[in-house]
């Protein structure tokens, strides 16, 4: 009898194990049901342990549906070049050595005059919205002099579909462009980012991306240090790995082993004579969250403020000059009475000047650059918000 009752405990506590581990499956720590993605993200967790060889694979077709080739066609009168192209990185990186792993490739479209340089990378979706974060040098002007460029841009999903794409937002100093699908289609599947600061020096990742314009590759390798900096990058807080980030890959997601993006990716260091160095850098995710935050305050708060939608210039626009790209104006807004207009740029102020500028209620002053001439101009911040024109 007292082997029965045992026997019988025992299958009790063997089915509520069972229902337990089920139930943590479908419902999270706090209690709350887990969606399919993080579910499945679960999953690769616990395979990660029992076949650490068939991790990567799993976690690159996981990835596969959060990542975007981008391709970005310059205006006419860019000037062509050869080989790969920097762009203007020199805000970023002061060292001539390290410039060289921000290039991207390079291909070409018409003939003569009407040449057109066309440049590709990599960018990673992060919400339903259409937002995707790739690298600044990928959508870098291409333009001759003191001259503004809009480039088209253009997206391609995992499936094949073709998506055209604007600027909404640029932190050239940390390399990151945030952009925004126009017409998003209602299945896209964003990365999931978490806190960087758990990754840790002999972490496995991979870098993933469109190195040299053949979409969708994995690199492998390991977290070699954290918080890189110093006097040769500007920026003091990335990510240095051994994975391969070649020339297409920046812009794409550096993921840990359960399908985690863990960073974005930049470029990988190069010897004086193209050899590859072995030294790969990225933006860690906590980092390039802060950024699309502070993309999204500039957005909000020059609307509500100035009825103004703008963006920081791109690296090398305007000669690579600081500044804000006007996309439009709100009728009715002190910069339509200003006479701002879509296409000017507001010169030697930034994001951070405008939104302390708003905040302060104080005028924010600025070079009005206008049809290829700049004044000195003056805004005073409003917090009545007009329709968008």
């Amino acid at each position: 009898m007292a082997f029965k009752r045992d026997l019988t405990f025992l299958c009790l506590g063997a089915v509520l194990l069972a229902a337990g581990w089920q139930a943590s499956r479908v419902f999270g720590d706090n209690g709350r049901e887990r969606s399919p993605r993080d579910v499945e993200r679960g999953e690769l967790a616990r395979r990660a342990e029992e076949s650490f060889a068939r991790t990567f694979r799993r976690v690159a077709a996981f990835m596969r549906p959060s990542i975007v080739f981008v391709e970005v066609k310059h205006a006419p009168s860019a000037s062509p070049g050869s080989g790969y192209s920097p762009g203007s990185t020199d805000e970023l990186l002061p060292d001539e050595t390290l410039r060289r792993f921000f290039m991207s490739p390079l291909r070409f479209e018409g003939q003569g005059e009407a040449i057109r340089v066309l440049t590709s990378g990599t960018g990673i979706i992060v919400d339903r919205d259409g937002t995707i974060l790739t690298s600044a040098h990928v959508i870098a002007s291409r333009a001759d002099g003191e001259r503004l460029e809009v480039p088209e841009i253009r997206v391609k999903l995992e499936d094949g579909r073709w998506f055209d794409a604007i600027v909404v937002g640029c932190a050239p100093r940390a390399d990151l462009a945030v952009l925004r699908i126009r017409e998003r289609p209602d299945d896209l599947v964003p990365a999931a980012m978490d806190d960087s600061d758990r990754a840790e020096p002999g972490d496995w990742v991979m870098a993933l991306g469109n190195p040299f314009g053949r979409e969708q590759t994995a690199s492998l390798g390991i977290v070699s240090t954290k918080g890189r900096g110093g006097a040769e990058l500007r920026f003091e807080d990335f990510l240095q790995t051994d994975a391969a980030i070649n020339p297409g890959n920046t812009g794409g997601p550096l993921v840990d082993v359960t399908g985690t993006t863990v960073g974005i990716n930049l470029g990988l260091a190069w010897t004086t004579t193209g050899g590859s160095t072995g030294i790969g850098f990225a933006i860690p995710s906590s980092s390039a969250l802060t950024l699309r935050r502070r993309v999204d305050e500039i957005a909000s708060v020059a609307s509500d403020a100035f009825g103004l939608s703008v963006r920081e210039l791109l690296p090398g626009e305007l000669g690579g000059r600081r500044g804000l790209y006007v996309a439009g104006v709100s009728s009715g807004s002190v910069a339509a009475a200003a006479r701002i207009h879509a296409g000017d740029a507001l010169l030697d102020v930034d994001g951070r000047d405008l939104v302390e500028c708003a905040r302060a209620r104080r005028g924010l002053s600025f070079q009005h650059w206008c049809d290829g001439r700049a004044s000195s101009r003056e805004l005073v911040a409003t917090t009545s918000p007009a329709g968008r024109r």
